[in-house]
């Protein structure tokens, strides 16, 4: 695979954006696209529990936060281009599905009718709301410890880049 990639403009921006070679930028692709894969195997026996995920290359590592307390013991699997390890944190309160339930239920949006938009922050376990910039005076952090509180999950209020605009 790495070979067929010769020429590839993707890898050449990567390469050159790292600062790396072209065979080292290959190889960390190849080895990002086995992680996905792993990713959506996993998905499926810890739908209910996945509450996030970050990557760290060279060494590729998976760090994925689970709700609960309950271990699970870190995986490392080889594959054609490298070993890829995944560690589980467990302790997380809600998981991603959770968080999807309570954006789907529309308690956020009125709550926060002038956001420009909604989304989860798998990282860190919030909901963020993206919130035009006059909104941010002196009172946005006790606004969003208020929000916290009524909706009842972790909230994370973020300037917009949209420019406000009447609806």
């Amino acid at each position: 695979m790495i070979a067929a990639a010769q020429g590839d403009g993707v890898t050449e921006s990567f390469a050159g954006k790292v600062g790396i070679t072209y065979e080292e930028a290959a190889q960390r692709l190849a080895l990002r696209e086995e992680a996905i894969k792993l990713l959506i195997k996993l998905d499926s026996t810890i739908t209910t529990r996945f509450a996030g995920k970050d990557f760290v290359e060279n060494p590729m590592v998976i760090t994925i936060r689970l709700k609960g307390d309950d271990p699970v013991a870190p995986q490392f699997v080889k594959t054609p281009h490298g070993t890829v390890s995944i560690v589980f944190v467990v302790g997380a309160t809600y998981s991603l599905e959770d968080l999807r339930t309570v954006i789907d239920s529309g308690k956020v949006r009125q709550t926060f009718p002038e956001a420009h938009g909604l989304g989860i922050d798998g990282q860190r376990g919030e909901i963020y709301v993206d919130l035009p910039d006059e909104y941010f005076d002196a009172d946005h952090v006790l606004a969003r410890e208020a929000a916290t509180r009524s909706i009842g999950v972790p909230i994370q209020l973020r300037r917009s880049r949209a420019a406000a605009r009447n609806l």
